[in-house]
């Protein structure tokens, strides 16, 4: 097996079932954890908040037993071998259904795994390629899978999972065939209020057209000189030029996915009207999405995942991805809100897009700041799948640097999915476009926001609060994959207390600042006896960065004629080339500061300052800012390899 095969699969062998722990005496193996969101919720105390503890034994109860197919080793090697460059099977894709007949569950291991739940008193509720989905009482749970169940409140209803210290374990005679057991919620909200009404952001005003186009020579000078007015929003057309993609290449006869958890009501109208006001208008049959039928119904006032943004997420992401590949064709999954604040129902919408081939790049701009073992397993599952198949999964890598920010000033591992090994980690820049869509400069994403002082005297306590910027770093849940050996320095992969390097993020980057950003349309969901109004604003976050990302991969793809598949191999085979822009903190030098005056319509003034992550620097070379680049002229004519 090629190198980068063997390396890969050494990466995630730590959440495989390879590593079930037998419990002496019992014949019995202990299984990766999946342990719910709604079963880690804890106070500021470090008290438990939602679990109610010991479960009445009648207490209902539903599970997925995840399969872990005939040849799990297999998959992950294939799935390496496919994506590498070097490696005599590059490219050579197989179809989903080549892919379950090799290395998916055989229907002994099925039967035997129904065997073992119902001789538990549980009921089996469906079968899939993936699972085995189970129904009970906790008493029959508890026999099942020899761990104890607790109560939970979760959104005002009684959930059943194992504790987080509890240890799942299934017959040793099962053992192979599970990768992992995943508790499932028993029921949905009985109703779902009407979405709550939501601002939409107004545009910044005054604006750039482009950046440095008009200065604040009415405001207080910054760092010496005035500052630009931050940018309307680029244009789809903008944004391709600093970027170099063809004119040519538009994404034609590639079909992406964009999956998130519900689905913007006005998402199909606020696409054509954004296509058509910036000159990319969709043909007939472009758009479509697959919504679950009872998505709102699992989706009170629009969302539960605690991300207000998430609301018109799906406007940010799928304009995005016809900006940058406006003849791509793009198929939008909503995905349900319950099942472990969506985890579970995101990993079925990725599921049923690998399973059906329904797409070649996927867009995911979920995330949770920790990932058990069992969930992880779950979802290689399916990256690996992918990666046989030709698809490629990208992702966010957050929006708060190492989000110390947001726990006592203490760094924390990057986000999941876009730290794992078989994910593309997408970060964020501060783009400059200048005249006529020229790339200026670009930094990596970190702003730090200075307010106006009263009567416009001066800026407050330069450069002010970090607010913002791209996520990154190294996760302590994955080894170093082979495809960032050579590049990524051990200064990054071998943070204090590591052992062994481990895999940083992100891979690649684009424009994600709110002063530089790409320009969106959204309609406000309007309070009762308001009309709804269409505007139109610069998006921002790796959740915008990432779609980009997908879109000019999807103009990658065209030119190259055949699948990306899973992309990092190849990304970091070009590593160093003209293909990327090296991206750093300080594109203009050490002597000057890049900076924005960002007039919001709410009558805030402030002044960006840009290229200051907070525990992060992008820096010559590979950064855990922007990872090897942002895309350049030369990314869009692939190596003859790749054609």
């Amino acid at each position: 097996m090629p190198a980068a095969g063997a390396a890969l699969a050494l990466a995630v062998s730590s959440v495989s079932p390879a590593g079930a722990v037998s419990l002496a005496g019992t014949g019995r193996q202990v299984v990766p954890a999946y342990v719910p969101m709604w079963a880690t919720l804890v106070a500021d105390d470090g008290s438990a908040t939602a679990d109610l503890g010991p479960a009445a034994g009648s207490a209902p109860v539903s599970a997925r037993v995840y399969l872990a197919g005939r040849d799990p080793q297999g998959l992950s090697a294939y799935a390496a071998a496919v994506s590498d460059p070097g490696s005599r099977l590059f490219h050579r894709y197989l179809p989903p259904a080549q892919v379950q007949r090799v290395f998916g569950p055989t229907p002994g291991q099925v039967g035997a795994v129904r065997s073992w739940v119902t001789g538990a008193g549980l009921a089996v509720t469906g079968v899939t390629a993936h699972y085995v989905a189970v129904s009970g009482t906790v008493a029959q749970a508890e026999a099942a899978f020899g761990a104890t169940w607790d109560s939970f409140s979760v959104a005002g209803r009684a959930e059943q999972s194992p504790p987080p210290s509890a240890q799942v374990s299934v017959p040793a005679a099962v053992a192979s065939a599970v990768l992992t057991v995943a508790p499932v919620e028993t029921g949905l909200p009985t109703s779902a209020p009407p979405p709550a009404p939501e601002p939409v952001p107004a545009p910044p005003s005054p604006c750039s057209q482009y950046y440095g186009q008009d200065l604040a020579t009415s405001l207080p000078d910054a760092y010496g000189q005035p500052a630009p007015y931050a940018a309307c929003g680029y244009t789809p057309q903008q944004l391709r030029s600093a970027y170099g993609v063809p004119a040519s290449l538009t994404g034609r006869g590639v079909t992406v996915a964009v999956v998130h958890q519900w689905a913007y009501p006005t998402a199909a109208q606020d696409l054509a009207t954004y296509a058509a006001r910036n000159g990319e208008p969709l043909r007939p049959g472009q758009f479509t999405q697959v919504l679950p039928a009872d998505l709102n119904v699992s989706c009170p006032n629009g969302i539960q995942a605690g991300n207000a943004r998430a609301t018109n997420e799906e406007d940010l992401d799928v304009e995005a991805v016809h900006a940058m590949a406006p003849a791509a064709d793009i198929v939008y999954f909503g995905a349900e809100c319950d099942d472990d604040f969506g985890t579970l129902s995101i990993l079925d919408a990725l599921t049923q897009i690998t399973d059906d081939h329904l797409a070649s790049i996927v867009s995911d701009s979920s995330g949770v700041p920790v990932a058990a073992p069992g969930v992880i397993a779950a979802y290689e599952q399916i990256f690996e799948q992918g990666a046989a198949e030709g698809i490629g999964f990208y992702s966010p890598s957050g929006d708060f640097g190492d989000n110390a920010i947001h726990n006592n000033h203490q760094p924390m591992p990057p986000i999941y999915p876009a730290s794992d090994p078989w994910v593309t980690g997408v970060g964020g820049t501060t783009l400059a476009v200048g005249l006529g869509g020229s790339y200026t400069w670009e930094a990596g994403w970190g702003d730090d926001d200075a307010v106006l002082a009263p009567g416009g005297a001066g800026w407050i306590s330069l450069p002010g609060n970090f607010t913002a910027g791209s996520g990154g770093g190294a996760s302590p849940l994955f080894a170093q994959p082979s495809y960032q050996r050579g590049v990524v320095p051990a200064s990054l992969s071998e943070p204090v207390g590591s052992t062994a390097p481990l895999r940083v993020v992100p891979d690649i980057a684009a424009d994600a600042d709110p002063a530089t950003g790409l320009l969106i349309g959204v309609t406000g969901v309007p309070a009762p006896g308001e009309p709804a109004t269409y505007v139109e604003f610069p998006g921002a976050g790796t959740s915008i960065s990432t779609p980009e990302i997908v879109g000019m991969q999807a103009d990658l793809q065209q030119a190259q004629r055949t699948a990306i598949g899973f992309a990092n191999p190849a990304i970091y085979a070009r590593y160093g080339t003209p293909a990327f822009h090296d991206v750093t903190d300080q594109p203009l030098g050490p002597a000057v500061t890049p900076d924005a005056v960002l007039a919001e319509g709410a009558g805030t003034t402030l002044l960006e300052t840009f290229g200051l992550d907070e525990g992060l620097a992008a820096t010559p070379g590979y950064d855990d800012v922007t990872g090897v680049g942002t895309p350049a002229p030369a990314y869009f004519t692939p190596p003859r390899q790749m054609r």
